[in-house]
């Protein structure tokens, strides 16, 4: 959910009618793909997972080509949810399996909200 153009009374009751506890927040620093994309912005998201990344992932497209991933996105960090999925799908790993067999693969500084 985007909430940058929420005025700070809508935010509270917004957060506050949500059952949850948690909120990430994350502002971007623009390493690749254009920011005016909105595709390009944080979290990204699909249907098994939503990821928010800080840092720089060097191996991205490397990995893009190597699982035949297709996704619109430019940036590097939009291949985690999509390498999560693909093994998810095509190896038949677990959640938590997946998302190991994706911080082993990808290269680079960076830390993962998953």
């Amino acid at each position: 959910m985007d909430l940058k153009d929420k005025a700070r009374n809508e935010l509270s009751t917004l957060i506050d009618s949500k059952s949850t506890n948690w909120l990430v927040g994350h502002n971007r620093l623009a390493t690749t793909g254009s920011e005016t994309i909105s595709k390009n912005n944080h979290p990204f998201r699909n249907d098994e997972c939503i990821v928010v990344h800080n840092g720089v992932l060097s191996n991205h497209a490397v990995l893009k080509t190597r699982y035949k991933l297709d996704y619109p996105e430019q940036t590097d960090s939009a291949i985690v949810p999509h390498l999560i999925t693909h093994f998810l799908k095509e190896t038949d790993r677990d959640e938590v399996e997946s998302i190991k067999a994706t911080a082993e693969e990808i290269r680079g500084s960076y830390s993962i909200f998953v």
